[in-house]
């Protein structure tokens, strides 16, 4: 029998609730570091397939440009720096932060690497059936294949609290602006309700957008992440650092240009959303 993807998306609360539950970021940084050496392992086996694929049968049919979904593109492209609000609750977490801005750097390039070489090997090796799940690619039904899918799965699960981590501590600052639970068990347990519901709130969402995760991650990444990456920073420095008139054209022209694109992509994300979409190609139920 094989379960539906809305149960496995569900069946994720019995991990994320604890987790979520966790009230300092140093308390996530033991399942963080596994989830990096699972994400490791599933990266450096979609290398070695594309490379082998591509050495013994050519490269896939590309198309150099695709009007049709360049929007879906972008914003897939955006969603990458899902993980740009965690910038300050690290850095209050550093034993040195005065090596952040090097850090930050140095983990932004290799990033931007990984994801540029994943994302064209796998599209040179794949053509128009690349996945939107490179992994559904891979060798079907083999014990590499599924050990990777299980692995990169488990990261994914793993990473969530702490994508979470910045959004429950924002909220709960708005919600409970004086009130803490530390010495108040009636306000942890409401805080930790408010986490849980939060939680719900994200797996209906990933319910609803399971079947057409690309349409759902170039909306996230238009709706949220364009914005976040590239409209707020340059807003935030044209308020507090900005003082030439060259600093202050050009943060509001990268703030516009941001907006432009975050209309642009959200925009074609929805209007792909209707879009029938092919069922993903499982792996065969041993």
């Amino acid at each position: 029998m094989r379960l539906s993807l809305s149960f496995w998306v569900l069946a994720q609360m019995a991990v994320l609730v604890p987790l979520c539950l966790v009230r300092h970021i140093k308390g996530l940084s033991g399942v963080a570091l596994l989830a990096d050496v699972f994400v490791v392992a599933g990266l450096v086996y979609v290398w070695a397939v594309d490379v082998s694929k591509i050495s013994r049968l050519g490269m896939g049919y590309v198309r150099n440009f695709n009007p049709e979904h360049y929007s879906l593109f972008l914003g897939s492209a955006a969603y990458t720096f899902e993980g740009y609000a965690l910038i300050l609750p690290i850095v209050d977490a550093m034993k040195r932060p005065d090596k952040f801005p090097m850090l930050l750097a140095l983990v932004m390039a290799i990033c931007g690497t990984v994801a540029v070489s994943i994302g064209g090997l796998s599209y040179a090796a794949f053509g128009e059936k690349t996945e939107a799940i490179v992994l559904l690619n891979m060798p079907s039904g083999t014990v590499a294949t599924l050990t990777v899918q299980l692995l990169y799965s488990l990261a994914i699960l793993f990473t969530a609290p702490l994508m979470m981590f910045p959004v429950i501590r924002i909220l709960e600052q708005v919600l409970f602006p004086r009130r803490s639970g530390k010495r108040n068990p009636a306000v942890k347990m409401q805080k930790n309700v408010f986490r849980t519901l939060l939680l719900v709130l994200v797996m209906i969402i990933s319910v609803i957008g399971v079947e057409r995760l690309d349409r759902l991650v170039a909306i996230i990444g238009g709706l949220a992440c364009v914005p976040i990456s590239f409209v707020f920073p340059p807003l935030f420095h044209l308020r507090a650092v900005a003082e030439t008139r060259w600093e202050r054209v050009r943060d509001r022209v990268l703030a516009a240009a941001g907006m432009a694109v975050c209309v642009y992509v959200t925009r074609g994300a929805i209007s792909q959303w209707s879009v029938n979409v092919p069922p993903y190609d499982f792996c065969d139920a041993p």
